[in-house]
Parts: structure tokens; C-alpha cells; sequence
């Protein structure tokens, strides 16, 4: 009895882990895609590239559709970062240096239709991509701050 305890258990958590490791993996992704004219339209009436126009999220694309967004600036770089300062015990740092070979940032700000009279409302829109994958542990997170 002991036994077959210990091997349902087992075989329980293999399969929560096999199904945990399908979805990391996305085979649960969506594969819906954007129509041609929809397409056309974050390209000719936003102000998007073809290539940010594809590689935008279906849900921020149709959103951008929806409120009838513009472009106002967009870019991106390669980004070198590198922590020289010395840190005391407690203080947060960078555990490493990104050299620009590696990482590619990217950002587009679009002025959107507000739901207020009067005022101005913006959506910004971040993107990074990896051009070689890191030695070490990373975890990506991105802040903006209003005072």
C-alpha cells in the first residue's frame, strides 16, 4: 500500500511538471494574427514600421487601433551597461556588465485618444532583445516613476 502511494504521488507531480514545462514553453501561445488591414493600418494611419507593426503584441495593436493612436517618437539602441560604482553591504547594483554586442532596447511612444477633455494621454510601448543569450541568471523588469 505504502508503495502505491509513493508511486501515485510520483507520477502526480510528473505530470503537473510536464504540463508547467508545455506552457513555459509556449505551446499554449495564441495564434491569432493580425488581418492585412489591420496590418496596413498601424502602418500608414499610426506611424509604425512594417517590422514594429509585426512584432507588436496582438492585444497592443488592436488597442492602438481602437484609440486611434499616432506615433510621437520611437527608436532604439544598442545598450552598453556597466556599474563602475563601488557598492556598500545593502545597496542594490548590477551583478554584471552588458556589453552593447548583447542586448538590443527599443521603445516607441504613441499619443493615444484620451478619455478626459482637455488632456493629453500616451502609451509607451518597450521592447529588448537579447542578441546572445547571458552567462547568468537574469530577471528582465522594466519601471517608470511619476513623483
Amino acid at each position: 500500500m505504502r508503495l502505491l502511494s509513493f508511486v501515485t504521488v510520483f507520477l502526480f507531480s510528473f505530470s503537473l511538471a510536464a504540463t508547467g514545462f508545455a506552457e513555459e514553453n509556449g505551446t499554449s501561445v495564441s495564434k491569432e494574427r493580425l488581418t492585412p488591414e489591420e496590418l496596413n493600418y498601424l502602418v500608414n494611419e499610426v506611424g509604425n514600421t512594417q517590422e514594429e507593426s509585426e512584432d507588436l503584441p496582438v492585444e497592443v495593436s488592436r488597442r492602438l487601433i481602437e484609440e486611434e493612436a499616432k506615433v510621437i517618437d520611437s527608436g532604439s539602441e544598442f545598450m552598453v551597461i556597466y556599474d563602475l560604482e563601488v557598492t556598500k553591504p545593502g545597496q542594490i547594483s548590477t551583478f554584471a556588465s552588458i556589453a552593447a554586442t548583447t542586448l538590443k532596447m527599443g521603445g516607441t511612444v504613441y499619443k493615444v485618444k484620451s478619455d478626459r477633455s482637455k488632456e493629453d494621454k500616451f502609451y509607451i510601448y518597450g521592447n529588448f532583445q537579447w542578441l546572445k543569450t547571458p552567462s547568468y541568471t537574469l530577471i528582465d523588469k522594466m519601471t517608470i516613476g511619476f513623483p
